[in-house]
């Protein structure tokens, strides 16, 4: 199997991995597939920015516009070719 990073690929894999995380903003309902927090507001929880820290790791942002917090997330690709996601820790900062 080839490594992650290990060729010209690895932006491929890099964007298949942010766009995603970026995907799962389309949801129905109130329960964002990986945000473990539902929106105090009229507006959807939507995560807006991605931050691929190696081959196993992400942090993100999130935010209902009003209120915001961070997710750490691993993830892997399968034998598959198929990309898992798995919420590890997340924050949700005081409203100040």
């Amino acid at each position: 199997s080839t490594p992650l990073y290990s060729s010209a690929a690895s932006d491929v894999y890099k964007r298949q991995i942010r766009d995603g995380l970026y995907d799962t903003n389309n949801y129905h309902g109130e329960d964002h597939p990986i945000v473990p927090f539902v929106s105090m507001t009229e507006a959807k929880l939507m995560i807006n920015q991605v931050r691929i820290l190696n081959h196993k790791w992400i942090i993100a942002n999130f935010s209902d516009g009003e209120y915001w917090g961070e997710i750490f997330v691993t993830y892997e690709i399968d034998e598959n070719n198929d990309l898992k996601y798995n919420l590890e820790e997340y924050f949700l900062y005081p409203k100040s």
